[in-house]
């Protein structure tokens, strides 16, 4: 006992509040200022806002909880979440936490490509792209140069590009622990943005400085002021569920469809799938051809499987049937002419489809993206999932609809649902690579 009793006391003097696991508490003033230039066309003259917030910070191994005026964010590293919670309407948004720094890798080429339409123009002044993007975005471009270095003062040190500063913190502060530094930044870059060559820097000098200023340029200018008020090391309850209890999820339709989907058990997934199988083989067995290849082609997408076993018997019948081989036909056209065409065949299935017609949305709203109408798609797979919340594979084909449409948040939320249901689906092999892709290549995030 006497030997394990020195030991703590040992641990206790080498490590100090870690032992201790206490997390970081920090109160700030934040005054947040938005410029917005006068438009080029001769009528939109220059504006000016500006807010004042009190924001109470609590970062901990796992968690980040930052509750101001305008609401409350958790993000929770262990359950790979971010919630947003909104105190005027009492309501709050899930999303996975892949889904900000996917978003950001996104954005980050969108901004890199544009940036390069601009220049090829010969637009001056051009912000959106290159190292500016990467200061909003917290994300580092390939083969990107370094930000110069920054100028100290005997009270200051500065961060600025091309004149324009990003960043600038006073001298003094709080010196951090290696953990907390590393969790302080990692509140910085997820709440506020800034480029990772100021994050890494301010990681190491581990100094929480009393005053800071962050910079963000594109359509506008906007200045982050943060003032610090009060520094301590608190033990801290981290429970998301609690803190939703009595809200509201926000007014969603993607959420609310992925809502009714998670309340399918996997028992009830796959009964509903059984259910689909045997309504496919009750159609063969009648002669409707058209509807029974619907419902054997919506069973292999719902389970990721092969044709049963039971598809062999009527092969023959059905493959011969002139509906059901101008399905197949259409699903995969090779060129725009094609697509147009394909859909008006659709069109007319629909009139002849009985109980396999809501899956014809499937094959038209493939068609309807490759055409450049990703909304009217959107629709269609919505309409599926509705009626039938089972069916895996559209959840993965409607979540990479949302991805292309800059919808993160509904993108992860409809992968992980139909996940939830069939983690193995092959069809989510490449959701699966790229979240792997984004914790290799950006471990910061997490």
């Amino acid at each position: 006992m006497k030997t394990k009793f020195f030991g703590l006391i040992l641990a206790v003097l080498l490590f100090g509040p870690d032992l201790a696991r206490a997390d970081l508490h920090l109160v700030f003033d934040i005054i947040e200022d938005e410029d917005v230039p006068a438009q080029n066309d001769g009528k939109t003259p220059p504006s000016h806002t500006s807010r004042k917030l009190h924001a109470k910070v609590f970062l901990g191994s796992n968690y980040i909880d930052e509750e101001s005026e305008e609401g409350r964010t958790l993000i929770d590293f262990s359950g790979l979440k971010f919630y947003g919670l909104f105190s005027k309407d009492k309501t709050y948004a899930a999303y996975s936490l892949y889904s900000i720094v996917g978003f950001r890798v996104q954005e980050l080429q969108n901004r890199l490509s544009l940036a390069k339409v601009l220049s090829a123009a010969a637009v001056k002044d051009v912000t959106m792209g290159g190292r500016y993007a990467e200061n909003e975005l917290s994300i580092r471009a390939p083969d990107s140069p370094s930000l110069p270095p920054p100028v100290a003062s005997d009270t200051t040190l500065t961060y600025a590009l091309e004149g324009k500063p990003l960043f600038s913190r006073t001298s003094d502060g709080q010196k951090l622990n290696a953990t907390e530094a590393a969790q302080f930044v990692r509140f910085i870059r997820y709440q506020c943005g800034l480029h990772p060559d100021i994050l890494d820097a301010w990681q190491k000098a581990a100094t929480l400085p009393s005053h800071f200023d962050i910079y963000h340029y594109g359509p506008a200018i906007i200045h982050q002021q943060f003032s610090l008020l009060s520094f301590d090391r608190v033990e801290h309850k981290f429970s998301p569920l609690e803190q939703l209890a009595g809200l509201k999820e926000v007014d969603v339709p993607a959420l609310a469809l992925c809502a009714k989907a998670n309340t399918l058990d996997h028992a009830q997934y796959s009964a509903r799938c059984d259910d689909l199988k045997n309504l496919a083989v009750a159609e063969a067995k009648a002669g409707h051809n058209l509807d029974a290849v619907l419902l054997f082609l919506s069973y292999t997408l719902a389970t990721g499987q092969q044709m049963p076993p039971e598809f062999s018997t009527y092969r023959d019948a059905l493959t011969q049937d002139r509906d059901a081989a101008l399905l197949i036909k259409s699903i995969t056209p090779k060129n725009e002419e094609e697509g147009r065409a394909a859909i008006t065949v659709l069109s007319s299935l629909e009139m002849k489809a009985k109980s396999g017609k809501v899956f014809l949305n499937i094959y038209e709203a493939n068609i309807l993206d490759h055409l450049g109408q990703a909304d009217d798609a959107v629709k269609l797979l919505i309409a599926v999932l509705n009626e039938h919340p089972y069916m895996v594979g559209v959840w993965h084909d409607l979540g990479d609809l949302y991805y292309k449409r800059f919808a993160p948040g509904e993108a992860w939320a409809c992968w992980d649902a139909g996940r939830r249901l069939l983690p193995t689906h092959p069809l989510f092999k490449d959701v699966d690579d790229f979240e792997k892709s984004l914790k290799t290549q950006h471990p910061e995030y997490f």
